[in-house]
């Protein structure tokens, strides 16, 4: 049985509503932050949760058994504005990321809204390479001058359609975004951004090639990439 499938059954649902398109998910504060055990609060529930990501629901992260960081401190929250997870080089896992109402773990389903993954890249030579994963989204959103390769699979019985967005250029830290709606031209090309309707619940897949080291899988709500088709106003 699958991750989510898991956690839906253990819990009751309810449904909010939400009127404006593609609700912003903020990601300012962690109450709870230990992905798998591995820390870095070791004393805390195996997971992440994510107060308040909407008014009143919050996003509890959970990771597969294959989940391996390469330095678990690093997980949590960068900078007030993104959700952090470290992975370790050479290995991949599945995060599951599920709305909950804020102090229960009862499951809300969102009409819509926008989630995006930053800094899509890798180290010198294809090492580090990163490959993101996703299904069951209703559009995504990359720039015109993308650096991200997409490979879309279109499903089988058993099967869902997907997508799998990689690397091709390697960064480091000195272009990382640090406001996702105010990225730069080479930040908007290394980050996409995926619309998702009436989820509880999504799935992304993560695998680092391996270097020797690790990375981080960097997300957030609404980014620059989104700018010609929501507008640009009310920037983060």
């Amino acid at each position: 049985m699958a991750l989510a499938e898991k956690q839906l059954q253990a819990t009751s649902s309810i449904q909010i509503h939400h009127t404006q398109f593609a609700e912003h998910l903020e990601v300012k504060n962690v109450i709870n932050n230990n992905l798998s055990g591995f820390g870095p609060n070791t004393n805390e529930d195996g997971h992440i949760r994510i107060l308040e990501t909407l008014p009143g629901v919050d996003l509890v992260i959970r990771a597969d058994e294959q989940y391996t960081p390469w330095n678990a401190a690093k997980n949590g929250i960068h900078l007030g504005k993104f959700g952090r997870i470290n992975v370790k080089s050479g290995t991949k896992a599945v995060f599951n990321f599920q709305f909950v109402s804020t102090g229960t773990m009862n499951h809300v389903k969102v009409p819509e809204f926008a989630m995006t993954i930053f800094d899509i890249d890798q180290f010198k030579g294809c090492y580090g390479r990163m490959s993101i994963n996703a299904s069951h989204f209703s559009s995504y959103h990359v720039s015109d001058t993308t650096e991200v390769i997409t490979k879309n699979d279109g499903g089988a019985p058993g099967r869902p359609a997907s997508a799998t967005f990689m690397s091709s250029m390697a960064g480091t830290k000195n272009d990382n975004p640090k406001k996702p709606r105010e990225m730069t031209p080479a930040q908007k090309n290394r980050a996409v951004t995926l619309v998702f309707k009436n989820r509880k619940f999504f799935n992304l897949g993560v695998e680092i090639s391996d270097s020797g080291a690790g990375k981080n899988l960097l997300f957030g709500g609404k980014s620059s990439l989104l700018d010609g088709t929501c507008g640009a106003k009310g920037r983060r």
